[in-house]
């Protein structure tokens, strides 16, 4: 049977253990502080948006029935109203999709990240205390101990990695639509305005 063998803890190897510790926990929180300001940037650019889209739905809405009295061909007048306004409800359906896919797919990679970081930190909360309060610490433990964390390494650097984060989508497919629509919109409006109903 082979003899254990075990390593001193001297205060520089306390010291290394416990920077290996600081600097991890260190880049844990703002990884996540980083993911949080993402989450928080997403939800406020969809509020501004829709605040935004809201005023342009009212100021457009309000100037063709302004003119109302104007309009010499009301079917047309409703028509473009019609395109301008769906055009419009489209594209806050659109957008909203667009930011909360982005968000929910911000909240999912702050989830991944979080638990491989736990993870580690869970290593380091169950070790260092042990390793700490010890004159002489197993060696076979100590090495277990830094495989550990070299796993726990490739698996964030795994999830960080370009690999997992796939190719980017365009997800402005819906504008050229949305512009025809709105050209096509507004050109019945000033249609309505004049050319006599037939």
């Amino acid at each position: 049977m082979e003899e254990q063998q075990y390593i001193e803890v001297t205060p520089e190897k306390i010291e290394l253990v416990s920077s290996w510790s600081s600097e991890f926990h260190k880049l844990f929180s703002e990884v996540m502080r980083a993911h949080s300001k993402d989450e928080k940037d997403l939800f406020y650019k969809l509020v501004e948006f829709t605040y935004n889209l809201t005023i342009t739905v009212g100021v457009i809405a309000g100037f063709g029935f302004a003119g109302f009295g104007y309009v010499r061909n009301v079917p047309s007048f409703m028509i473009g109203e019609i395109l301008l306004i769906g055009s419009i409800v489209y594209t806050v359906v659109q957008v909203k999709n667009i930011y909360q896919g982005n968000l929910t797919s911000v909240q999912k990679a702050r989830e991944r990240k979080f638990k491989l970081f736990e993870e580690k930190s869970r290593l380091f909360r169950s070790f260092v205390p042990k390793f700490v309060s010890s004159e002489k610490f197993s060696a076979s433990e100590f090495n277990n101990f830094r495989q550990r964390l070299e796993n726990a390494d490739r698996e964030i650097v795994d999830e960080f990695s370009a690999r997992k984060q796939g190719p980017e989508k365009d997800e402005s497919g819906f504008l050229n639509f949305i512009i025809l629509f709105l050209i096509i919109g507004a050109g019945f409006i000033l249609l309505s305005f004049v050319v006599d109903c037939i």
